[in-house]
């Protein structure tokens, strides 16, 4: 798959959305999605839906967007604006006092792979633990348990017993 070049950054949802059409294809030929792109429903959507209609945090107007349709890309118009020119390196930092363990999808889009191979890159933490899962894209928890759950045995479980897993790298400059 090529580049799709710089992601259209406005409070129009239009131009992302359109950027995004090759990529969201690409990844549904595939097949590299949770979503079914056969329109019908999958346990993952039950599972979605009853965690939306449970959620305090959404309003009755929200859930019934959600459940119609309507204004399906508003959040765009309010992300997008917000998150021109913010950067992970620089406003959250790259030097961290705690294990750093990321699981990512390799066929993530929201969450791009290379952005988090390059940002992992630069973490400098007592330990960090890259695990990019085969398959799935932004919901690799879901899409993938059964290595999922692995992953989180083999890196987050000996972090809370205070061990450092196998596979972990260290920072040469880590002073923590």
């Amino acid at each position: 798959m090529t580049a799709v070049g710089p992601i259209p950054v406005g409070p129009d949802p239009a131009p992302f959305l359109a950027a995004m059409d090759p990529v969201w294809n690409e990844m549904n030929r595939r097949g590299y999605s949770w979503r079914n792109k056969t329109g019908s429903p999958t346990p993952l959507d039950d599972l979605f839906l009853a965690a939306t209609v449970m959620s305090p945090s959404v309003s009755d107007r929200r859930l019934w967007q959600l459940l119609t349709g309507a204004n399906n890309n508003d959040h765009y118009r309010y992300i997008h604006p917000t998150a021109s020119g913010w950067s992970l390196g620089r406003d959250v930092g790259t030097d961290f006092r705690v294990p750093y363990i990321l699981i990512m999808g390799r066929y993530d889009w929201q969450t791009p792979v290379n952005l988090a191979r390059e940002y992992f890159a630069k973490v400098c933490a007592p330990y960090k633990v890259y695990v990019e899962l085969p398959n799935p894209a932004h919901v690799a928890l879901l899409e993938e348990p059964g290595r999922a759950l692995l992953a989180l045995v083999e890196t987050v479980l000996p972090a809370t017993q205070g061990k450092v897993p196998a596979n972990a790298e260290t920072c040469a400059s880590a002073t923590h």
